[in-house]
C-alpha cells in the first residue's frame, strides 16, 4: 500500500480554489499509483481566519455530512 501526506498553500475561505488543488494532486496521486492520499484538516476552508467569522459566516462555509 503506497500512502502520500500532501500539504499545500490554501487560499482563505475560498474552496473552489481549494477544490481544484485537492484534485490536481489527487490525480496526481493518481498517477503516481498512490492508495491512500491525506490532507490536512481545514485544508478547504482554511483556518487562521476562521475565528474572525461570525456563527453565519461560519455556516457559510461548511460542508453537510453524508449519511
Amino acid at each position: 500500500m503506497r500512502v502520500a501526506s500532501i500539504q499545500f498553500e490554501h487560499a482563505d475561505g475560498d474552496k473552489c480554489a481549494n477544490f481544484e488543488k485537492v484534485e490536481r494532486f489527487s490525480r496526481h496521486a493518481a498517477e503516481q499509483n498512490i492508495d491512500i492520499a491525506v490532507f490536512p484538516e481545514c485544508c478547504l476552508t482554511g483556518y487562521w481566519f476562521l475565528r474572525h467569522l461570525d456563527r453565519t459566516e461560519l455556516k457559510e462555509l461548511a460542508e453537510p455530512v453524508p449519511g
